[in-house]
């Protein structure tokens, strides 16, 4: 919840513009529709691969590191955090993309031009949703699949003021 506010001003801005969208050429809409899909992924592959967790995790003081523990996430597992959902989400996102070109309109469904295609990502995409939320309950580490994927797990971090 604390990262989506992280991301809140672009949604708003967003609803602006949707609002507007038959004042504002096809281009622009689609190109922003672009910055707005993918700024979720941006934001978490960076903060991962940088400080090794997001605003939300600071909050609950949980960070990711490498799955040994000993070593800080690198800027690829991060990466490798999220390429299954960044590759599935990005077949929607282009249609999408078109679509607003087409059409200038933001806020109506894609239209599924890909038939099978569309069923077979997002059948995948909840086989993957489920995936990580059986494997995360089924660990001991409580890791999820994208844990595996990129080697990685995320850890409480000790209270420095504790001890003293």
């Amino acid at each position: 919840m604390a990262d989506g506010m992280v991301l809140m001003p672009l949604t708003l801005l967003s609803q602006v513009l949707w609002d507007h969208s038959e004042q504002i050429p096809n281009v622009i809409l689609a190109l922003y529709y672009i910055i707005l899909a993918f700024s979720g992924y941006v934001y978490r592959i960076l903060l991962h691969g940088f400080y090794g967790k997001t605003i939300g995790k600071m909050l609950f003081k949980l960070v990711v590191v490498d799955v040994s523990e000993k070593s800080p996430l690198k800027m690829s597992q991060a990466f490798r955090r999220d390429m299954i959902p960044l590759f599935l989400g990005s077949f929607y996102i282009i249609i999408k993309f078109f679509h607003i070109l087409e059409t200038g309109d933001p806020l109506s469904p894609a239209v599924r031009p890909l038939g099978a295609a569309y069923w077979i990502i997002s059948s995948s995409s909840a086989i993957w949703f489920w995936g990580e939320f059986i494997t995360m309950l089924t660990n001991r580490k409580r890791r999820a699949l994208h844990d595996f994927v990129a080697g990685s797990v995320v850890v409480h971090i000790p209270n420095d003021s504790a001890g003293k």
